[in-house]
């Protein structure tokens, strides 16, 4: 395997990468926008269905 060292350097390698395409690419920013939109929808969405269950499980 990689030594920690190699292993962190490479990492940060790939993380300036994708900062890089993030900025110079308008479809991957959007791409990336409507799906972190669409995750925080649904975690809104689950956290307001679970008080109501538990409060049926409950009575």
């Amino acid at each position: 395997g990689l030594s920690k060292g190699a292993y962190k350097s490479t990492m940060n390698q790939v993380i300036t990468d994708r900062q890089k395409r993030q900025q110079e690419d308008p479809v991957y920013r959007r791409a990336l926008k409507e799906t972190s939109h669409k995750l925080e929808q649904r975690v809104k969405e689950r956290s307001t269905e679970q008080p109501a269950k538990h409060k049926q499980h409950e009575q």
